[in-house]
């Protein structure tokens, strides 16, 4: 099943339709029923719960896809696995975006001397920004890359769903893990990014390239969307969250290990240098999304990937 993923795009048996018109209608079409519409629709429920009084959308947000989940789960359907998804989604946001009304103070010291450790006695942030200017193109690429963190893993979940419930299975608890570990470290060392670093006078001046290329209009309605947690840095989840979407890339997609890869390292290097992270974080978002992946295909659990396994091989 997983050796070639495109057969689960409903091209199966037909590989002739691959290079024709009808071909390229029936995969637009697929890509749209199948990737599409369910990533709308959960820009659709966000935004809805978003309007609403904040207590009642919290409660909405959270209560809705866990009984959701609990009545398919029952019934043994394996479509458990998408309010799983956005339960981990809603919970994690809730939780992200209360973590600042905790007081604790915010750290900054410690992380600047492992990334000047790492930079060789420079800050690797300095470094890139000093080395590339304002380039305008570059700005934009690292950007691009740092906003599709918001994108493809709702992406690869749903690729997973279809061509290997297992792996969406494991999937959705690594990244659970992976979310929940985060939380924690930034519940304990709330941490303050770079930019925010700079503008406090606790490291040379730092550019917010982000908010520079999004505009201030977009990056403050980005914010109100999903939530304010400025002093998150440690560790960085944008960089986990690429690393478990490169490896289930790998698990449905063998060939593509050779160069999967770039995409978290890209992701990683855009961090740094937009001024949203610091290299030490990137490192411990690494190691937090290998330990998941790790503890993720353990045969225990709600969505313990053998399940799934067991009943594909049941059902062949």
């Amino acid at each position: 099943m997983s050796a070639n993923v495109g057969q689960t795009l409903a091209l199966e048996g037909r590989p002739h339709l691959r290079t024709t018109g009808a071909g390229l209608r029936l995969a637009t079409r697929t890509l749209t029923i199948r990737f599409v519409l369910p990533y709308v629709a959960l820009l659709v429920i966000h935004a809805g719960l978003e309007a609403l009084p904040p207590a009642l959308g919290r409660t909405l947000a959270i209560a809705g896809p866990a009984l959701v989940m609990l009545a398919l789960w029952r019934r043994g359907s394996a479509y458990a696995l998408w309010p799983g998804y956005l339960l981990f989604l809603q919970v994690h946001a809730t939780i992200w975006a209360m973590l600042p009304t905790l007081g604790v103070p915010v750290q900054v010291g410690y992380v600047v001397v492992l990334d000047r450790v790492l930079g060789l006695g420079q800050l690797p942030t300095l470094l890139l920004q000093e080395a590339t200017g304002a380039t305008p193109a570059l700005g934009m690429a690292a950007f691009g890359v740092y906003a599709s963190f918001f994108v493809a893993p709702v992406f690869v979940f749903l690729a997973a769903w279809h061509a290997d419930r297992a792996v969406a299975a494991a999937f959705t608890r690594a990244m659970t893990v992976a979310s929940f570990a985060s939380l924690v470290v930034m519940a304990a060392v709330p941490t303050a990014p770079p930019w925010m670093a700079a503008a406090e006078g606790a490291i040379p001046p730092i550019e917010r390239i982000a908010e520079r290329v999004a505009g201030p209009a977009v990056h403050s309605a980005a914010e109100d969307i999903i939530g304010i947690n400025e002093v998150a840095a440690m560790p960085s989840l944008h960089t986990a969250a690429t690393v478990l979407v490169a490896l289930v890339v790998i698990a449905l997609v063998p060939r593509t290990r050779r160069w999967i890869w770039l995409y978290p390292f890209a992701m990683a290097l855009s961090l740094v240098y937009l001024g949203e992270h610091y290299a030490a974080d990137t490192i411990a978002g690494l190691a937090v999304a290998l330990v998941a992946w790790r503890l993720a295909w353990s045969a225990r659990g709600p969505f313990a990937p053998q399940r799934y396994r067991a009943a594909e091989d049941a059902g062949r």
